[in-house]
């Protein structure tokens, strides 16, 4: 299974302007969790993520992808639905 793992931050700016890509996403049937960083600092820390927006994608729970900061559409739909295709 593949799906996308999309670290936010409340006061993240970057953050909220992807929002609207994420709901569109969601819309066409691909799988991403929002994790804020505040409310979910262990998992963060596991996925080292130290930038925001961070979305880190994941197939069968292991990462193949990352995408820090404003990230288009087409790539984030692209990693998600080939996600052997290796870019960063």
């Amino acid at each position: 299974m593949v799906k996308a793992l999309f670290f936010t931050g409340t006061r993240c700016s970057a953050c909220k302007s992807m929002h609207p890509v994420v709901v569109r996403l969601l819309k066409e049937g691909f799988k991403i969790e929002e994790k804020d960083v505040d409310e979910n600092r262990e998992l963060a820390e596991k996925y080292r993520v130290t930038t925001l927006p961070t979305f880190v994608i994941l197939r069968d729970n292991k990462e193949v992808k990352r995408f820090i900061g404003i990230t288009p559409i087409a790539s984030l739909r692209d990693a998600l639905k080939n996600p052997d295709y290796r870019i960063y």
